[in-house]
């Protein structure tokens, strides 16, 4: 994993693939390429659970 991750704690993502805005809660490395994101809905404040 590269050692500058563009996904940060505190991030706020909104993309067309998420029903609403999501905060960025925790970034794991998994692998060399690979992160694991723990997400929560900025209105909901809900867990973003995978599919």
């Amino acid at each position: 994993m590269r050692d500058s991750s563009p996904i940060a704690v505190g991030t706020i993502l909104t993309r067309p693939q998420l029903n609403a805005p999501v905060r960025v809660v925790t970034v794991h490395a998994h692998g060399a390429d690979t992160c694991v994101v723990g997400l929560v809905g900025i209105h909901s404040e809900q867990s973003a659970g995978s599919r």
